[in-house]
């Protein structure tokens, strides 16, 4: 009796404890990668490939912090929604193909909606190299002559060189700010920090590191204003050559104090050439210590090796409100990351080589209700898929609930998949995890390519207020409820033995 009663109260407390490290925010379910390295993908850097290089202790690379941003550089968004616009023009031409019916939006302009909002959530990657070349990334980005490499560039202060010009390089009254942007942040600082990390101080500029996932700290303190930055990152490939199939670096940004993801940015990768890349982030007031984790490491002995080179990182006030699509996301702009993820900058997918590897997509300001999450994906690779191969097997989670979406497997062209999940609405990441991984060598490899993640609504939401209010609790409340529950039903176990004893005893 004593082995049911404590059975019970584990599977009580499971059942509660669980979703509760879900968290209270939209990542709940997710399933994190449990292995599958080495099934078919490029290989990851030895750790032993330091040719007698000291490690960073106390170097850093440059980090300038910006005067406001005027958008002069931001023609790529136009780019961008012209990109997601073509796609969709060409989902609803392939649903067309297969017979199904198009969805209503996919070949129009879907509503926007305004996120910089003090949500906290970014993530967006600014993707400037898609829709032809941009002022700032031309051939004069790499030169020495550039102004974005001047000495006055260099902040010491929060004010980079401007004279005490309040900060906004005499530009008062630039888009309505009055100088009151920058001079309301003239304390703001920014530092990049390379000692936590294995990262090496290059003998001309910046640091360079062989392996993945090594942390590259941006401090930013005093910041007294919060909004959107827009984060940039100068980068080359260092000790290659980079692999054929390799286009761009990826960082995934998150930040250590408030323990979110930020969202992803892509550096194009040239081995002679460095090259910049963007993202919006939400900053707090106060301090941020922003992490610039380079996710995908590609090597193979003799043959390629990806490794990157940071020349520069620099932050700038965003001064407009952006928008964006509020139902549908381009496979490269995730806003979160765990696991090994590679990028094409002509497609526009992302893709991974293995099983059990989560990607996500942030939503904004939806509406509770019932949603069917579509997905498109292909085969990548030449090998070509196992006999029998027929679905990509794909879990969807999203804020504390999980579906299925089956994909058919093809090696050319994207299908759809589905899966339906009940929201509470407001902000929602969907988070992507590939199960079914099949390799052999010189035979067959599978590997999904995902091109798009879509939203659409179906119907209202069937989750009950209370289950609402215990899945917006936030993991305060739930450790309270777990714990209440744990002991309350060991206090009925204890009392039910108690009295069990007591009357056998007077019997």
């Amino acid at each position: 009796m004593k082995k049911k009663i404590l059975t019970v109260i584990l599977a009580t407390f499971v059942g509660l404890y669980l979703p509760a490290c879900a968290g209270d925010s939209d990542d709940g379910l997710l399933l994190f990668p449990l292995g599958g390295a080495g099934e078919g993908g490029p290989e990851e850097s030895p750790q032993d490939i330091t040719d007698g290089l000291e490690i960073i202790v106390a170097e850093e690379a440059e980090a300038v912090d910006e005067e406001e941003d005027t958008g002069a550089d931001d023609a790529d968004e136009t780019g961008t929604e012209t990109a997601e616009a073509e796609d969709a023009a060409e989902e609803a031409a392939e649903d067309a193909a297969n017979g199904e019916t198009a969805d209503a939006g996919d070949t129009e302009e879907e509503t926007t909606d305004e996120i910089a909002d003090g949500s906290e959530t970014s993530g967006d990657t600014i993707d400037p190299d898609g829709e032809g070349t941009e002022a700032d990334d031309s051939d004069s980005d790499e030169s020495t002559a550039d102004a974005d490499d001047s000495d006055s560039d260099v902040a010491t202060n929060g004010n980079n060189g401007n004279n005490g010009n309040n900060g906004n390089n005499g530009n008062t009254g630039n888009n309505g700010n009055n100088g009151n942007n920058n001079a309301a942040c003239n304390t703001r600082s920014i530092e990049l920090d390379p000692t936590q990390g294995r990262w090496f101080k290059d003998d001309n500029k910046g640091v360079y590191t062989f392996w993945a996932r090594q942390k590259l700290i941006l401090r930013v303190r005093g910041n007294c204003e919060a909004g959107w930055y827009k984060l940039k990152v100068k980068a080359k490939n260092i000790r290659g050559p980079l692999p054929d199939f390799y286009s761009r670096f990826n960082l995934t940004v998150s930040d250590n104090i408030t323990g979110r993801q930020l969202g992803g940015m892509f550096v194009k990768a040239f081995d002679d050439k460095v090259k910049k890349g963007r993202m919006w982030v939400y900053l707090n007031s106060g301090d941020s210590d922003l992490n610039l984790g380079w996710t995908n490491d590609a090597y193979k002995k003799g043959v390629y090796d990806a490794n990157i080179h940071i020349t520069k990182v620099a932050l700038s006030k965003k001064p407009k409100v952006r928008k964006r699509k509020a139902f549908r996301r381009n496979a490269q702009n995730y806003c979160f990351e765990k696991g090994r993820w590679f990028y094409d900058e002509k497609a526009r997918t992302a893709r991974t080589y293995w099983r059990n590897q989560t990607i996500g997509y942030c939503f904004y300001g939806l509406k509770p209700g019932t949603y069917e999450v579509q997905v498109r994906a292909r085969n990548y690779g030449k090998t070509g898929l196992p006999p029998g191969y027929e679905n990509f097997q794909v879990t969807v989670a999203a804020d504390g609930v999980a579906g299925d979406a089956i994909i058919p497997a093809h090696e050319t062209k994207f299908k759809k998949g589905k899966a339906i999940l009940d929201l509470r609405g407001g902000n929602v990441t969907v988070n992507l995890t590939w199960l079914n991984d099949r390799y052999k060598k010189g035979a067959y490899d599978a590997n999904i390519e995902i091109r798009s993640v879509r939203l659409k609504r179906i119907g209202d939401s069937s989750r009950t207020g209370l289950s609402a209010f215990l899945s917006n609790a936030g993991q305060g409340t739930w450790l309270v409820i777990t714990t209440s529950v744990v002991v309350a039903l060991l206090g009925l176990g204890l009392l039910y033995a108690y009295r069990r004893k007591t009357g056998e005893q007077n019997v």
